[in-house]
C-alpha cells in the first residue's frame, strides 16, 4: 500500500499514473462517469458504495486502470467519479454487456445515483 494515497473516499493508485503518464494510447477508450450519491458526504453509505463498486467494476474483464475520484472543483454540481480505460471499443463493449456490469447497474446504480454523467474519450489521431 506504500504507492497508494489514502483518502476519505477513495484510493489513488499513483504507480499506475506514473507509468502511464495518464496519456490514452491510440485505440484505447477511457471511460469516465461522475455523479452524486443521496448520501452525507465522508459517511459510511458513501464509502461502501464506493467500494462495493470498485470491487465489482475492476473485476470485470478489460477494465484498466479503474480510478475513484473526488471533484474538487466547483465548475461542475458532481461529488465523485468512475474512471477506467480499455484497449480498445471491444473491451468496452463487452464491459457494457457483462453481466456483472448489467447487474450493477440494474441493482446499485439506478437504485442509488441521484445524477451522472458519462463520458467516453478516444485519442484523435
Amino acid at each position: 500500500m506504500s504507492d497508494l494515497i489514502k483518502a476519505p473516499f477513495f484510493y489513488l493508485n499513483l504507480s499506475s499514473l506514473i507509468m502511464n503518464n495518464n496519456i490514452l494510447k491510440s485505440g484505447e477508450v477511457q471511460h469516465m462517469v461522475i455523479f452524486n450519491l443521496p448520501y452525507a458526504p465522508h459517511s459510511a453509505d458513501v464509502k461502501q458504495f464506493l467500494s462495493k463498486s470498485e470491487k465489482i467494476l475492476a473485476a470485470i474483464p478489460g477494465v484498466k486502470d479503474f480510478q475513484i475520484v473526488l471533484q474538487t472543483s466547483k465548475k461542475n454540481k458532481f461529488e465523485y467519479g468512475f474512471s477506467m480505460l480499455f484497449s480498445g471499443h471491444d473491451n468496452y463493449d463487452a464491459y457494457n454487456n457483462h453481466p456483472a456490469h448489467l447487474a450493477y447497474v440494474r441493482d446499485m446504480w439506478i437504485p442509488i445515483v441521484t445524477e451522472f454523467l458519462e463520458i467516453d474519450y478516444e485519442t484523435m489521431g
